[in-house]
């Protein structure tokens, strides 16, 4: 008989650039395929309020993001209510950059959700032009 196999947790840390620049966000890499399956449903389908509510409920971990006041925000699905849309279409699509690559060692940081455009570049279009609307 086979010796049992505990599959390992995996997350990635995305790194942003630009205006977002120092924000870090940990997400879970590999959910359950269902759940997984619902994101990128909603991600096609669905409006972009659900799919961050899913989001948060389910991928998101942790995060260093604040309010201009200097407030924690929440990791989780109200939290994303909280961030500008842009952002919020940015830790998604990152996410779905992520959680699509092969694994990695357990210590591996995302630097942005970077993966090779050939990689991703169908999966993306999608998901990229649903969260547009």
């Amino acid at each position: 008989m086979a010796k049992p196999f505990r599959i390992p947790k995996r997350e990635a840390v995305l790194i942003f650039e630009g205006d977002y620049e120092g924000a870090e966000v940990r997400c879970a890499l590999n959910l359950p395929l269902g759940q997984f399956l619902e994101l990128q449903g909603l991600a096609i389908q669905g409006s972009r309020q659900d799919i961050f509510e899913q989001f948060g409920r389910t991928a998101l971990l942790s995060w260093n993001l604040e309010t201009e006041a200097g407030d924690a925000i929440p990791a989780d699905s109200e939290g994303m209510k909280l961030i500008p849309a842009e952002l919020g279409d940015l830790i998604v699509v990152e996410w779905i950059k992520a959680v699509s690559q092969p694994a990695a060692p357990l210590s591996a940081r995302s630097a942005n959700g970077a993966t090779s455009e050939e990689e991703s570049n169908l999966r993306l279009a999608d998901v990229s032009k649903s969260l547009g609307n």
